[in-house]
């Protein structure tokens, strides 16, 4: 991939998407095999994340505390994973992004999908703080899980508030993956309410940071105009046209200003 220039090397190529290489996952595997009373814990583990806090994992694994606790002795002294702090307030990191990923992969769809679903609930009703400060990390949960409906209602919780804070870049990136999961959703009047507030969230960030004449903020407007209509929503139908006004406004385009109501 790789061609001399000079006195350095360049790509000759684009790079492949990266992978596991088949023999390094086997590797990793047996490591994980070997330790078969501790694996389950390691699954759970990586379908948290790379790293992952003591108290989510004790309120999703289905042992005991000691059990656990020795559980986790094993992952460490395997050098499978590094502790930061003491038990109960100890959070863990798999060594390796790849020994987190063979853990992950391991499992079937369905036990993935059944395990995000318990560590999203987990965080929905015994950790407040991290549902008030990081909903998008319940919503990753929900949308791995297939909830997707749930997920995107906590992607707009995200993008609210990332929006609040100026995040404007963050605020898009949540509200355009809360259309995405809404996407999977049945068609129905609570599916259109929520996409209408997901766009509606997503108009100013997209004007803020694509222009007040962009095709994008045009698009969700146009959109969300679309969707107040259907719905008899005129409370939002003027927060809709007043960002289509913005819009045309700033392209000097008056007749589709005038026209937009």
């Amino acid at each position: 991939m790789l061609g001399q220039d000079g006195d350095r090397y360049v790509l000759d190529a684009p790079l492949p998407p990266l992978a596991i290489p088949a023999t390094l996952h086997d590797s990793l595997m047996a490591r994980l095999d070997r330790l078969s009373p501790v694996k389950e814990v390691a699954q759970i583990g990586a379908c948290i994340g790379r790293e992952f806090d003591h108290a989510l994992l004790a309120a999703v694994v289905p042992l005991p505390d000691s059990d656990l606790a020795a559980a986790l002795e094993r992952l460490v002294a395997a050098e499978l994973v590094f502790r930061r702090g003491t038990p109960p307030a100890a959070t863990y990191m798999f060594k390796h992004a790849l020994v987190r990923d063979a853990a992950y992969q391991s499992l079937l769809r369905k036990r993935r999908q059944q395990l995000h679903a318990k560590i999203a609930t987990a965080l929905e009703t015994d950790f407040p703080q991290t549902l008030e400060a990081q909903p998008e990390l319940v919503a990753s949960h929900f949308d791995e899980a297939g909830h997707f409906d749930k997920a995107a209602g906590y992607w707009l919780q995200a993008g609210l508030l990332a929006a609040g804070r100026s995040a404007n870049v963050e605020a898009i990136a949540h509200l355009q993956s809360g259309l995405a999961s809404l996407a999977a959703c049945s068609p129905g009047e609570a599916r259109s309410r929520l996409e209408l507030s997901l766009l509606l969230a997503l108009g100013a960030p997209l004007l803020f940071t694509k222009g007040y004449a962009s095709r994008e903020a045009e698009a969700v407007y146009k959109r969300a105009r679309e969707l107040c209509r259907e719905l008899g929503n005129d409370a939002d139908l003027f927060t809709a046209i007043r960002g289509l006004g913005y819009v045309y406004h700033v392209r000097a385009n008056l007749r589709e200003a005038s026209a937009a109501h």
